[in-house]
C-alpha cells in the first residue's frame, strides 16, 4: 500500500512541476529608453525611422512589400498606402506595429520607437 502511495505522491509531483514548467512565459522586456529628441525637433526620415526598418524590418522586407530597404522604403510606404497624414494614427505603418499585429522577428518595437515613428507621421512623413 505504501509503494502505491509513494508513487502517487511522485506522480502527482511530476505532474505539478510539469504544469509550473510549461505555464511559464518568457517575454522579453526592453529597457526604457530616454528619448533623445525633443517632441518638437524635426524627426528624420533617413537619420531616425530608416535606421528602426534596417535593424528590425530587413530581414523579410528586403524581398516583399512594403519594401524597407534605405533605397525603397519611403516610395514603398507612401505608394503602397501605408502612410496617412491626416490621421496619423491610423497609419498603416503605425497601426501594423503599434497593436503587435505585425511583429518583428528581430524583436518588439519600443514605445520609443513607435512614438518616434508616431511623431515623423504627425510631422508630414517627410522623406528628410
Amino acid at each position: 500500500m505504501k509503494k502505491k502511495r509513494n508513487i502517487l505522491i511522485m506522480l502527482f509531483t511530476f505532474f505539478v512541476i510539469s504544469i509550473s514548467v510549461w505555464s511559464c512565459q518568457w517575454h522579453k522586456i526592453e529597457p526604457v529608453k530616454a528619448v533623445p529628441w525633443n517632441l518638437t525637433d524635426t524627426v528624420s526620415f533617413s537619420a531616425d525611422i530608416q535606421p528602426i526598418f534596417d535593424s528590425k524590418c530587413i530581414s523579410c522586407h528586403a524581398n516583399q512589400s512594403p519594401y524597407l530597404t534605405a533605397d525603397k522604403s519611403y516610395e514603398s510606404l507612401v505608394n503602397g498606402g501605408y502612410i496617412n497624414t491626416s490621421e496619423p494614427e491610423k497609419s498603416g505603418i503605425y497601426t501594423r506595429l503599434h497593436n503587435d499585429q505585425h511583429p518583428s522577428q528581430s524583436g518588439t518595437f519600443s514605445q520609443s520607437e513607435l512614438n518616434l515613428l508616431l511623431t515623423w507621421l504627425k510631422q508630414g512623413a517627410l522623406n528628410n
